[in-house]
């Protein structure tokens, strides 16, 4: 028995319990969930991209809880062209895990990282405050296989950080969240043990909520830490500024490192961009002519030094083909969330070929043979 199961409107739920569902003793299959409940752009704020993400974590993990659910399909794979009375204006339904030229938005990584046949380890977030609400980046969660991740913060050890099974109790790998930029990299010996304790709560507690949210409680112990050391608000702001703020700093950088089974898989950096590169990148680097022509798909996209994605990067790019190759498709396109997708296929004859990707600013290539 099949249905389609759009009753998830926030995180508190994924999908109703098959048993409500009056199929006899038919075997039962969620056929769609999700879609049109929450599009999500690969040009949307980050705050959208990552809840988008965390709505798919929670179907996924009902998936997993009910055991009389055969299981569920998601819709969608990617976005698609729809028709007039349909999409966001631009009849386009932005549905996917996948835009329209299959390059992932955050929601593809939660899928690919319950598998244990490939190491995932994806941060969903670029970390960057004016991208958030308040300037307040809040939890990162990060989809991965690994069995913890690390945190540091200039080269100084935070904490380490594991999968949440109280959240997601039955998906096979539970997203991580950074709930804690201080962590161990607190240190000031001025201040006692119980002291610093107050101290580094209070930063940490507006490093995930703001300001405003400061519950009295916390102020009080900060009042008193700070009447016991004669300390100043530009004292406390100063502390701010060491443990937990990036602005106006020379520089700040986050570094995750995944583990699996004792060893380091992989690491990602974070910081203020202020290098750029423009990366080609093709699924393969041989077509060959056989009955038909053969075709390679070039994924072109903006990373700053840190390899992050410069998702709001949409200046125009124009393709030059050299050699027995052709582009499918426009000569000249925009980046969209930072990158685009292009597909080349081979012409008759054999020889070298390639694609030049040019900008204004930027300039790359890439390579073929053509066999």
């Amino acid at each position: 028995y099949t249905y389609n199961d759009f009753s998830s409107e926030d995180l508190s739920h994924g999908l109703d319990n098959p048993k409500t569902i009056d199929a006899g003793k038919a075997p039962v299959l969620v056929t769609e969930y999700l879609g049109h409940m929450f599009p999500t752009k690969a040009t949307d704020s980050s705050e959208r991209r990552i809840m988008h993400a965390l709505r798919h974590a929670r179907v996924i993990d009902d998936n997993y809880n009910y055991q009389n659910l055969v299981g569920a399909i998601g819709w969608c794979f990617s976005d698609y062209y729809t028709h007039r009375d349909f999409g966001s204006g631009d009849h386009i339904c932005h549905h996917g895990v996948l835009d329209m030229f299959r390059n992932p938005k955050y929601a593809a990584s939660v899928y690919a990282s319950q598998s244990d046949n490939k190491f995932v380890f994806e941060v969903l977030s670029n970390l960057s405050p004016g991208d958030f609400s308040e300037a307040i980046v809040g939890v990162t969660y990060i989809a991965t296989n690994a069995d913890y991740v690390e945190l540091y913060r200039n080269d100084t050890f935070v904490k380490a950080f594991y999968p949440n099974r109280g959240k997601y109790r039955y998906m096979p790998h539970p997203l991580i969240e950074i709930d804690d930029y201080i962590g161990a990299s607190f240190s000031e010996e001025r201040f006692k043990s119980k002291d610093a304790e107050r101290i580094k709560d209070a930063l940490a507690y507006v490093a995930l909520n703001g300001l405003n949210k400061l519950p009295f409680r916390h102020k009080l112990r900060v009042g008193l830490v700070m009447f016991k050391h004669k300390m100043s608000y530009d004292d406390l702001v100063e502390l701010w500024n060491k443990y937990v703020g990036t602005w106006g700093n020379k520089l700040t950088v986050f570094q995750f490192k995944a583990y699996k089974d004792g060893k380091l898989m992989a690491s990602k950096m974070f910081g203020q961009s202020t290098e750029f590169t423009l990366s080609a990148e093709a699924n393969k680097t041989v077509l060959i002519n056989d009955e038909t022509y053969d075709v390679v798909r070039v994924e072109i996209a903006l990373f700053d030094q840190y390899k992050t994605l410069c998702n709001y990067a949409s200046f125009p790019i124009t393709f030059k083909c050299q050699g027995p190759i052709a582009i499918l498709g426009p000569k000249t396109v925009p980046l969209y969330g930072g990158r685009i997708s292009v597909y080349v296929r081979s012409l008759k004859g054999k020889g070298k070929a390639a694609l030049y990707i040019q900008s204004d600013d930027y300039q790359s290539k890439v390579e073929f043979d053509v066999k």
